[in-house]
């Protein structure tokens, strides 16, 4: 199946803290096993790096953190 990611579901998966953490994180766990095939808006990129690096979180994700947490999506096999 050809999932298209939007930025809530990422940020959701990627943080521990977040209140649909549980449910979010499996939609990238069946993607980078192979089950699924998952699509990200390159808008969605450039948000999601955004977000992380402005979470009010203590410590903060740094914008290296971030980078390299979206940069999986940068491949042109996920964006779109």
């Amino acid at each position: 199946m050809k999932v298209l990611l939007d930025t809530s579901v990422l940020v959701a998966a990627m943080v521990e803290a977040h209140p649909a953490h549980e449910k979010s994180l499996p939609w990238l766990q069946r993607i980078k096993k192979g089950s699924d095939s998952g699509l990200v808006s390159a808008h969605s990129v450039a948000e999601l790096y955004a977000i992380l690096t402005t979470l009010p979180m203590k410590p903060r994700i740094s914008p290296l953190v971030a980078y390299s947490g979206s940069s999986p999506f940068q491949n042109s096999n996920y964006l779109i």
